[in-house]
């Protein structure tokens, strides 16, 4: 091959487009290539934003879960006082028959207690009783003599549905009356009322 033959104008144009057409790809990658490391940036900083925020929403909602269950538990504390004071409400009727009066307690380890003649008992309401309601009146005997000056005659659970026979006899051996009839009961306490009587 010649070199000092001239080129042609045709292959000069050819070769000048062509390190154009070269230099204006390379400048359009990079530049597509800067652009899509930006929005790379970008979509990896919102995702930490949002990273960020649903955190803070979920600590929050967990707040909120706690919050929600206290308030679940206070109302159902709140629903089972009520619902004892109704129960010990509706005693009352039978109970005066017997000679004995009974209260809603203000109390929380024991719900109610009954009063005599010169008698004392106090009284765990639940709606299916167990063995530990037996062993709480038990535990309940020291704040009975603190709040009303006097040591219990007799000790007894209620229970609205019918106790098993298992605790009826785990109430027996631990000196604790199980019962789900209010006239039982009442008939039950006014008997230890009549014997303390007659061992004074």
């Amino acid at each position: 091959m010649d070199e000092s033959r001239p080129i042609p104008i045709e292959e000069r144009i050819e070769r000048i487009l062509e390190k154009v057409l070269r230099e204006i790809r390379d400048t359009i990658i990079r530049e597509l290539f800067r652009e899509i490391t930006d929005i790379l940036k970008e979509m990896a900083l919102n995702m930490n934003q949002l990273t960020a925020r649903v955190d803070e929403l979920t600590q929050r909602v967990n707040q909120l879960t706690e919050q929600v269950s206290r308030l679940v538990g206070a109302v159902g504390e709140i629903r089972g006082e009520v619902s004892e004071w109704k129960v010990v409400d509706s005693m009352k009727g039978v109970f005066n028959r017997f000679g004995l009066e009974v209260y809603a307690s203000p109390w929380r380890l024991f719900d109610a207690y009954v009063i005599g003649d010169g008698f004392l008992a106090i009284v765990e309401i639940c709606v299916n009783c167990r063995e530990s309601d037996i062993d709480q009146i038990k535990r309940a005997i020291s704040v009975a003599i603190d709040k009303l000056g006097s040591r219990p005659n007799a000790l007894a659970v209620f229970s609205l549905k019918k106790p098993k026979s298992s605790v009826i006899e785990y109430g027996r051996r631990m000196g604790v009356i199980v019962e789900n009839s209010p006239i039982r009961l009442a008939k039950a306490l006014r008997e230890l009322m009549e014997k303390s009587k007659k061992t004074k």
